[in-house]
């Protein structure tokens, strides 16, 4: 998982939440705004390639709402469940004042479904076509 990093495209000097190839980067700034609190990159283990990217936000009721991506190349592979184990644990040892982590996941996204249950984050709220999973942070995740 890397943080915001400088990235140099030919002549052009920008920003940018993580160092990937053009189209790596094309595909992940799809999925998100980077007008997030915290931005991660996620980075094979074996290839160092870039594989998907984390996202969240802080809101006023210090609820992290949190999102990801991940490339349909990498999926099935265990790189959302150890990454998101790992950033909730840097939120707990981080003592942000963070009540609760949120996901909002489509009903019918059962991979994102099967990740919540491996990472036992209990079902907080149905809406309608989504679901609310909510881990509350006022003790350390048992993984």
């Amino acid at each position: 998982v890397s943080p915001f990093q400088r990235k140099q495209k030919e002549n052009l000097t920008f920003f940018s939440p993580f160092i990937c190839s053009w189209d790596e980067f094309l595909f992940l700034s799809h999925f998100s705004d980077f007008k997030s609190d915290f931005c991660f990159l996620l980075e094979s283990k074996e290839t160092k390639d870039i594989v998907g990217l984390i996202e969240a936000y802080v809101t006023s009721d210090n609820i992290l709402c949190v999102s990801y991506a991940i490339k349909e190349s990498a999926r099935g592979k265990g790189f959302i469940c150890e990454a998101l184990k790992a950033f909730i644990i840097y939120i707990f040892i981080k003592n942000l004042n963070i009540l609760f982590v949120e996901f909002s996941i489509r009903e019918d996204n059962q991979s994102s479904v099967s990740i919540m249950k491996k990472l036992n984050i209990p079902l907080y709220l149905k809406k309608a076509n989504y679901n609310n999973y909510r881990l509350s942070m006022q003790e350390k995740p048992s993984w």
